[in-house]
């Protein structure tokens, strides 16, 4: 992402492509929504949806955002996050967008074709998964209505810009909501602070008492503080939850 942030600042960068690096520095949900509805507008789409299952480390969760109509969610259930298995199945098993024409062919409920006949039917549309190493499995749609003319120009036309929604879409979603480091029970004292840097050294407690010059036992000693303000179920998380706090 480093390389895509640093080009931002250069002046020849469209306002579409600015508007999509901006998603960095949404702050709220509220924010997200709305700077992504203006993308949508500026492809020339008309809604936009998203489906995540955040992984262990980012709390196990889902989530949808979207400013599609109330009436999706009857309409196509598969959009629900109360059926994660369809989401499941667009993230871990598709490598490739999928349009919506194979979408409603693959999951839409047979014996409930979509109205098409209704203005706010959708007509076409392109579904992006987004898979990442912390086990997220997620995607960002982009619908447009029934009535649009020639809809796969419209799509072919805007894909870069999809695509770089999605994957930037769901870092700032894993950045707000992320969970609050747990500030420590109690203060550490630098002798524990010691400890700490020296475990995370991969230093025995033999070793540190050598380095510290106290005794073994001190050592364990001040290990088994750290463990309890730092809530800690080892030495090694310990270590994990003093470096989110700031401390090493």
């Amino acid at each position: 992402m480093s390389d895509i942030s640093s080009f931002a600042s250069h002046s020849h960068l469209s306002p579409i492509y600015q508007t999509i690096l901006g998603l960095e520095s949404c702050s709220t949900e509220k924010e997200l929504i709305a700077e992504t509805e203006r993308i949508t507008r500026s492809i020339k789409f008309d809604w936009f949806h998203y489906s995540v299952k955040f992984g262990p480390k980012n709390g196990n969760f889902f989530r949808t955002l979207s400013n599609e109509p109330a009436s999706w969610k009857e309409r196509h259930a598969f959009f629900d996050e109360t059926r994660p298995e369809f989401l499941d199945q667009i993230a871990y098993h598709r490598l490739t967008p999928i349009t919506w024409h194979d979408l409603r062919r693959l999951y839409s409920d047979p014996d409930t074709p979509p109205n098409n006949s209704d203005e706010e039917e959708i007509g076409a549309g392109i579904i992006f998964p987004i898979r990442s190493k912390n086990e997220d499995c997620a995607f960002l749609g982009f619908f447009m209505r029934n009535s649009h003319a020639h809809p796969e120009q419209t799509i072919n036309l805007s894909l870069g810009e999809m695509c770089l929604t999605a994957s930037y879409f769901h870092d700032a979603m894993i950045r707000m909501t992320a969970k609050p480091h747990r500030a420590p029970k109690a203060p550490l004292t630098s002798r524990e602070i010691e400890c700490l840097r020296l475990i995370s050294n991969y230093k025995s407690n033999w070793v540190i008492s050598r380095i510290l010059g106290i005794s073994e036992h001190g050592v364990v000693y001040y290990v088994r503080r750290l463990m309890w303000k730092l809530d800690a179920q080892n030495r090694h998380q310990a270590v994990e939850r003093a470096a989110e706090c700031g401390l090493i």
